[in-house]
């Protein structure tokens, strides 16, 4: 988990960014997961963190930053966007 704080001259904020996992990402974002690695292979979907087993080098597990997906999710085009 990653926590940031940002402070400026008249408020402090604190932002914690929680990792989720794949069926997680995928109950938010609503697409299949081949769909899913397609659009990360073509770079319109946010690569996962992954999580190495340090001995064997070998990926453990992937997650997503929820930052990461809601902000994908936020530059989705909606219909209105589509018709202009």
């Amino acid at each position: 988990m990653t926590t940031e704080t940002t402070q400026s001259p008249v408020t402090t904020t604190t932002t914690t960014d929680k990792l989720l996992d794949l069926p997680e990402v995928l109950g938010m974002v609503r697409i299949s997961r081949t769909v899913m690695y397609g659009l990360i292979a073509a770079e319109k979907f946010p690569a996962g963190v992954s999580i190495t087993d340090a001995a064997n080098r070998r990926v453990r597990c992937a997650y997503w930053k929820l930052s990461d997906v809601q902000n994908w999710i936020s530059q989705l085009p909606t219909k209105q966007t589509e018709q202009k």
